[in-house]
Formats: structure tokens, sequence, C-alpha cells
């Protein structure tokens, strides 16, 4: 299936339509990494980058922010998440 949400920090808005979330991964018996998660708005629709897996209720503040309809993985170490996405707003 996919791994879960988590410990993140909530959605902060960093500059005008641009989201910027702190999250974590848990890689190993006390070994936990951070990761971070970029969203671009514009106008309804959604962009994320590197996604993180939200909480039940990140993921109520992510839609209330727009529509997903791009999914962007930069590096080797990301997509962890996107099948996720993918699966649940269809991007």
């Amino acid at each position: 299936m996919y791994s879960p949400a988590y410990p993140h920090d909530p959605i902060k808005e960093i500059y005008p339509d641009i989201y910027l979330v702190h999250g974590s991964i848990r890689m190993g018996p006390g070994l936990r990494i951070s990761r971070n998660m970029i969203i671009l708005r514009q106008g309804e629709d959604l962009t994320l980058i590197n996604p993180v897996r939200l909480s039940a209720e990140g993921l109520n503040d992510l839609d209330a922010l727009g529509k997903v309809i791009n999914i962007v993985r930069l590096g080797d170490f990301h997509g962890l998440d996107n099948q996720f996405y993918i699966r649940r707003y269809k991007a």
C-alpha cells in the first residue's frame, strides 16, 4: 500500500501562493530525517513539489487551498508519496 503519514508541520504560506510543509520520515529505529514539500498555487490549481504524505487534517488543509493537478519529483531520493497523491487526486 502507501507509506503512512509521518509527523509534519502545518502548511505555511511563505510567499503569495507558495506554501511549505516541513515533514519527516522514519528511516529506522531512532532515525528520523526531515523532508520538505512545496505547494504552488495558480488560481485553484495546485502543484506539489516533492510530495510529503499529510495527515487527514493536513489533507483537509491542502484541499482547502485548491485542486492538486501536478506532482513534481526533484531528485532520486524523493517520490515516496507520489503514488498516494496520484491515486487520490488523479494528478
